[in-house]
């Protein structure tokens, strides 16, 4: 039963390699996510962990990946036992995020589940609540907010981002489970937020539990909005 749930955004910048300076709102960013992750390995050292991207569904375990095709060549393993002569695999970045995540953190080995961004709400909840009663005690949510805050943003302006980002803040804040189910597919698409069916398995997990919930981190750096929470069943 999954007893630790941490919610993290997953932009190339985590990881130093790619983008190297001192800049401290990146310093900032990767301090709250890093946190965050040791937290989840203090509760168990192998994760399963859930992203939605464009390449459609998958599951990915016990392989080798890199960030070559972001600029530099940093491999990550999605588990210790790896063997050091494995192939790179081609690995999503929501992937290859939770793969650098769990060696930052110590953690033994992370599953992603890669789920596909156009996941009905419904299905979503099930797929929440199926990982609630597994077999699993530490998830990783992977999940961005609108890239659509102010002019210079990846998205452009668009004046309807603070009020979501700032809805999905307060859901995550709470744990409630009632507010993500409500994102509206159409506006997260409009907004360039690519979270929403992640916020949406877990809000299937939330189920009739109670939890302790706190919002470590939410801001819209370089235009893009990334929130950083955790989540302890009470």
């Amino acid at each position: 039963m999954i007893t630790r749930v941490a919610l993290v955004p997953y932009p190339p910048l985590l990881v130093p390699e790619l983008a190297p300076g001192d800049n401290r709102q990146i310093a900032e960013l990767r301090y709250a996510v890093l946190a965050t992750v040791r937290w989840l390995r203090q509760g168990a050292t192998s994760w399963r962990a859930i992203a939605a991207d464009i390449g459609g569904p998958g599951g990915y375990a016990e392989q080798r990946g890199s960030f070559a095709g972001y600029g530099t060549s940093v491999d990550i393993t999605l588990s210790k036992d790896v063997s050091k002569d494995a192939v790179s695999a081609a690995l999503p970045l929501p992937v290859l995020i939770a793969g650098w995540l769990r060696e930052q953190a110590g953690a033994d080995a992370v599953t992603v589940d890669v789920l596909d961004p156009a996941m009905p709400q419904p299905d979503c909840e099930r797929a929440g609540a199926a990982l609630a009663n597994g077999d699993d005690t530490a998830l990783l949510v992977l999940a961005d907010g609108s890239n659509r805050h102010g002019a210079k943003s990846p998205g452009g302006n668009d004046d309807r981002a603070p009020e979501f980002d700032a809805s999905i803040a307060d859901a995550l804040q709470r744990a409630d489970a009632d507010g993500l189910a409500r994102i509206d597919p159409t506006l997260c698409t409009k907004l360039g937020a690519a979270g929403r069916v992640a916020w949406q398995v877990a809000g299937g997990v939330v189920g009739a539990r109670e939890w302790h919930a706190r919002v470590h981190y939410t801001a819209a750096p370089f235009g893009v909005c990334y929130h950083v929470a955790t989540w302890e069943a009470r």
